[in-house]
């Protein structure tokens, strides 16, 4: 089978201890910090566990990189393909969605529902929070269940 990488975008550290063929593993992927991303390569096993036993790729927690066959199959064969898609941003969509369009901006983050991808995206606008227009983060105070004044203080 083939290896797959698998990267971590949110910005805190993922862990991951599974049973393949027998051995015990433990896979631990970094929190980005800026452009940074913790990516690995990993076997297909673990995928395909991750896959049937969590919810770390609905949720967003690892996100499957590339763009040949075996990823697209991974990716047809998830249990809620739609789910990731909305929760698996990395930091350069995040910025892009933050400094464009405010119909743009607000379908997408009408589309996120995980609370992780939520603080993942609050986090990267209040570091932005000085290149952001008064209406984004009033926006995205609104998003955060937050008030402006507290979040971009």
């Amino acid at each position: 089978m083939d290896n797959v990488i698998l990267a971590r975008y949110r910005n805190t550290d993922y862990t991951v201890k599974c049973e393949i063929n027998g051995n015990m593993k433990k896979y631990t992927w970094k929190g980005s910090n800026g452009k940074k991303v913790d990516k690995k390569l990993v076997p297909q096993e673990l995928v395909d566990w991750l896959n049937m036993n969590t919810l770390c790729f609905t949720k967003g927690k690892l996100v499957i990189e590339g763009t040949d066959e075996s990823v697209k199959r991974i990716k047809d064969e998830m249990s809620d393909q739609e789910e990731y898609e909305k929760n698996t941003h990395s930091r350069e969509e995040i910025v892009e969605a933050l400094k464009g369009h405010h119909k743009s901006l607000e379908k997408f983050l009408d589309g996120i529902t995980v609370d992780d991808e939520k603080r993942f995206v609050t986090d990267i606008a209040v570091e932005l929070k000085d290149d952001l227009t008064g209406a984004t983060q009033t926006r995205v105070a609104e998003f955060a269940g937050t008030d402006k004044d507290i979040l971009f203080d």
